[in-house]
């Protein structure tokens, strides 16, 4: 083999090899971006139950008011007892 071809492939050589190290080099930076986004999809997946949670607690709140003509506890059933005992306690007297 003459000289040019030798220092060709020598050169062949070389660039086959920084390739290879370059290819080791992404791959390893692929498998950290994949560890990063399992980990962004987990916080996530977390941040969306808690959301579906907290609307799921409005429902419920808004289904019991619906549930009471408008009022947690039917408190317009409450304070219309509460006026009726305080206006015949005002009779008596």
């Amino acid at each position: 083999m003459n000289a040019k071809l030798s220092g060709v492939l020598q050169s062949f050589k070389m660039l086959q090899h920084d390739v290879e190290t370059d290819a080791e080099e992404m791959a390893q930076r692929i498998m950290s971006a994949d560890a990063r986004r399992k980990a962004l999809k987990t916080a996530t997946d977390t941040a969306v139950d808690a959301l579906h949670s907290g609307m799921q607690e409005i429902e419920d709140f808004l289904g019991a008011m619906e549930g009471n003509n408008g009022a947690p506890g039917n408190a317009s059933a409450d304070s219309s007892t509460t006026s009726q005992q305080r206006s015949s306690d005002l009779t008596q007297k």
